[in-house]
């Protein structure tokens, strides 16, 4: 999942430095949203923050998986949805300074519910309301995982351009 590299070489003053980089799995995110408008996120504890935070459906890459792949595969265990349709909102690099891990980022329309399949190691509760209500809770600080932030912003904006 994690791999840490340290690079000594030579700083741009011309003293001689080091550069620690942190390579994380990929990862993606994604967005299912119904025909009302309403989007299905998630509740779900993270040992890293001791708390319990609103999010998108996200998850890492399995080794050589697609991120389109990923996103179904995620998309189902997490909330038991299929989608007919899937959009993608590009890739962001949510830790530029010290780390790479890309994020994949997909809207998803034309749901179809059937079983969740939950990991062992998660424990997620589906959350459902507007997306205008989940814009609501990026732009106050309520939703703070930044692939999800992206996310739910870019397809807010999106789907307005579209109608």
């Amino acid at each position: 999942w994690i791999s840490v590299y340290e690079d000594h070489g030579t700083r741009p003053d011309g003293k001689p430095g080091m550069h620690l980089r942190v390579k994380i799995r990929d990862g993606l995110s994604v967005l299912p949203i119904d025909q009302k408008g309403n989007v299905f996120l998630i509740r779900e504890f993270h040992y890293g923050l001791c708390t319990t935070d609103t999010e998108t459906v996200s998850g890492a890459l399995e080794l050589g998986e697609k991120p389109l792949q990923g996103a179904k595969r995620e998309l189902k265990e997490e909330l038991g949805i299929r989608a007919r349709k899937w959009t993608s909102l590009g890739v962001i690099n949510p830790h530029t300074g010290l780390s790479s891990a890309a994020a994949h980022l997909f809207l998803v329309q034309d749901l179809v519910f059937g079983k969740v399949r939950h990991e062992g190691t998660e424990t997620i509760r589906a959350v459902k309301m507007p997306l205008s209500r989940a814009v609501r809770l990026v732009m106050r600080g309520s939703i703070t995982h930044g692939p999800s932030c992206v996310l739910i912003l870019k397809a807010h904006k999106y789907l307005a351009h579209r109608h």
